[in-house]
């Protein structure tokens, strides 16, 4: 494709969704340079059985200007049969119509992307055409954050950039929201802890592990937080979710005693790409404390299982595992 132009499709895919939008407004800006985009732009929101008005629109000559932009938005939600569809289309699509396709999660895993039909149609007839917008690592987020901020004329401190990232969760778009708001009510343009905690109400709840690493870490303050954000689960699961890791960082401690911590990702298995974390929160535990923490756990479950208040209970088996204290049951 000569110079600067547009291809006739597009695959804009990914779970940041405002990296996806700014894509499709550095498409828009481009396809604007071309013509009036008013009378040759439709946008169509997925839904099942939507693929022949899709197709049928790509079909249709462009008015006043060399090429049609037609943009659907939440590709993923089409069903199979418009998948296929769109699949035959984009291998020979209309020379006159430029096809943005957005999808937040074409597969359940960023691994699995690759083996999906349209993004193997797309990869195979426009390879170029294909624009990754995974977000980053909730670790990396302070920084985007921080950058959000200057973009709309404030300074965020780090802990305020923290605080905000627990409460909002890591989609960009409400992150980015939220920092605007606060850079209009931060006083000479610096937003504080205080005032994220005053202003920003908590919109996220918390991951399945996020527990879990908490308690690892032995930060009784988060493990408070995160177990606020947890409500989809019992109380129940999320001790014996906390036993298993409770059981790994021992396997952790002993391989590493043993002088075998080549084996810890082994054992870890799919989670292996984290048995830098596993090792380190180990080093921070006596055997005798993790032993103690699963005598307590048993207790803990004893008491959840005879009537006892069960989030009481876990609360204070999380806060004694994290202090290395004996747990003391509910009064």
């Amino acid at each position: 494709m000569a110079g600067n132009a547009l291809a006739p499709v597009y695959l804009i895919h990914g779970d940041d969704a405002l990296k996806r939008d700014a894509m499709v407004r550095r498409l828009q800006g481009r396809f604007a340079q071309l013509g009036d985009p008013d009378f040759n732009t439709e946008t169509f929101v997925a839904a099942k059985g939507l693929a022949d008005d899709i197709i049928a629109s790509c079909n249709i000559l462009p008015f006043a200007s060399s090429l049609r932009l037609v943009i659907v938005k939440e590709t993923e939600k089409l069903a199979r049969a418009d998948i296929s569809k769109l699949v035959d289309y984009v291998k020979a699509p209309c020379d006159t119509t430029v096809l943005v396709l957005c999808a937040g999660a074409l597969a359940k895993t960023k691994a699995q992307v690759s083996r999906t039909a349209l993004y193997k149609a797309v990869k195979d007839s426009w390879p170029k055409s294909i624009i990754d917008c995974y977000g980053k690592r909730e670790r990396e987020l302070a920084s985007l954050v921080s950058n959000m901020a200057r973009s709309h004329g404030a300074h965020i401190d780090p802990d305020a950039a923290a605080l905000l990232i627990e409460r909002v969760g890591t989609d960009t778009v409400a992150l980015d929201r939220e920092v605007a708001k606060l850079a209009l009510a931060a006083d000479d343009g610096k937003v504080t802890f205080d005032l994220v905690q005053d202003f920003s109400a908590q919109t996220s709840t918390a991951k399945p592990w996020e527990l879990a690493d908490a308690m690892c870490a032995r930060d009784a303050s988060r493990v408070l937080s995160v177990l606020a954000r947890t409500t989809d689960t019992t109380a129940l699961s999320k001790l014996f979710n906390c036993c298993n890791r409770i059981r790994d960082l021992i396997t952790c401690k002993s391989l590493e005693e043993r002088g075998r911590l080549s084996e810890v990702g082994a054992h870890l298995g799919r989670m292996a790409w984290k048995q830098g974390d596993y090792v380190r929160w180990s080093r921070t535990f006596g055997a005798g404390e993790l032993r103690d923490a699963l005598t307590g756990a048993a207790e803990a479950e004893r008491l959840m299982k005879s009537g006892s208040d069960a989030d009481l209970t876990l609360e204070l088996w999380l806060l004694s595992v994290c202090s290395g204290h004996p747990f003391l049951p509910p009064a």
